[in-house]
């Protein structure tokens, strides 16, 4: 009886834990249904479907434009300097150069502000312009995501992203959607495969 009572509890054991092992195996299997996530490079689609040139032309044109209007302020500013130093003489008092030498502080304060307010324009815009993008292509990354099996999508990003299976990338699939869907005139500047 007491030969049997080891191969028992051992039996036992192997039993116990082979329905643990089992068990896990089924609930990473459960985990893993459902759970895939999809990749999407947000720049490869840009650069591959030519918006990411036409996003860099349309900041570029309004960064001309808040450029010529601060070389506008700035040289109102530097006739109005100018002006003010002439109307103060030769030889002007203690008090009237503590005033102008403010009234040049002012002025390049201003300047300054008006600069920081046209870079925040500028990045403004440009968030604008890739909220505009991300949300084009929304309905496109969710179908192509759905082809996958996937129930979530990221973006590609190196600071986030350590690692992906390239069969849950879907940035192709996007392209071709994101081709699919253009006029013909911005179709001639899209590249549906990777260019390296």
């Amino acid at each position: 009886m007491r030969k049997f009572l080891p191969l028992f509890a051992a039996i036992t054991i192997t039993t116990i834990f082979s329905g643990c092992f089992d068990g896990e195996q089924q609930a990473e299997k459960n985990a893993t249904q459902g759970s895939i996530i999809a990749v999407v490079d947000l720049d490869d689609v840009a650069k591959r479907v030519g918006r990411d040139k036409l996003f860099t032309e349309s900041l570029a044109q309004r960064q001309t434009a808040l450029n010529d209007e601060l070389v506008k302020m700035q040289e109102d500013l530097r006739t109005k300097v100018n002006a003010k130093q002439a109307s103060l003489g030769p030889n002007p008092s203690e008090t009237a150069a503590k005033e102008f030498e403010q009234f040049q502080q002012q002025a390049g304060t201003e300047l300054n502000q008006a600069l920081q307010a046209a870079q925040a324009k500028l990045a403004e815009e440009q968030a604008v312009l890739v909220t505009r993008f991300r949300e084009e292509i929304r309905p496109m990354a969710q179908e192509a995501a759905k082809s996958i099996g996937a129930t979530m999508v990221v973006t590609k990003n190196d600071a986030f992203l350590l690692m992906h299976d390239a069969k849950h990338d879907i940035t192709d699939k996007v392209v071709a959607a994101l081709i699919a869907k253009a006029p013909s005139a911005s179709k001639a500047n899209a590249s549906p495969t990777p260019v390296n």
